[in-house]
């Protein structure tokens, strides 16, 4: 009876942790494809931005610099459609909210793991006219930088 208590316990385990394992480590944006992840722009729940834009970050640096340009264009007018009734308040709401989920992203992460992401942050000032959930090109065409 005990053997049998113990291989059961033992099994349990080894589900658990194949589970686990399964989706601790999944990157709900990694089986997307462009258009879908293009579509998504402005949608994602903040929570998962850090996710979305580090496999944005991801598919853009496998890019040729035309290519990343037109995905960045095509994220951000989808970006533009998808948040275009929110009121102010809302779309503000939202980019804190995104803020605070990459923030507490990057404080878990290692220096090596923070570089690699592609959610370093740079403040040029020009939030109001872009999408904060959006990686790519400074969208106000004034900075020659990425947002976080």
């Amino acid at each position: 009876m005990t053997t049998t208590k113990l291989k059961l316990g033992i099994g349990a385990l080894i589900v658990a942790g194949l589970c686990n394992g399964l989706f601790a480590s999944a990157n709900p944006f990694e089986s997307k494809s462009d258009q879908e992840l293009i579509d998504m722009a402005g949608k994602v729940v903040p929570n998962q931005v850090p996710d979305y834009k580090m496999e944005l970050h991801k598919r853009m640096q496998k890019m040729k610099p035309e290519q990343k340009e037109k995905f960045h264009e095509k994220l951000k007018a989808s970006a533009d459609k998808n948040t275009a009734n929110m009121t102010m308040e809302e779309f503000e709401k939202r980019r804190q909210a995104i803020h605070e989920a990459i923030k507490a992203r990057i404080a878990k992460m290692t220096r090596a793991q923070f570089k690699a992401s592609g959610l370093s942050a740079k403040g040029c000032g020009c939030h109001g006219k872009c999408n904060c959930d959006v990686d790519g090109p400074c969208s106000c065409k004034e900075h020659k930088h990425h947002h976080h």
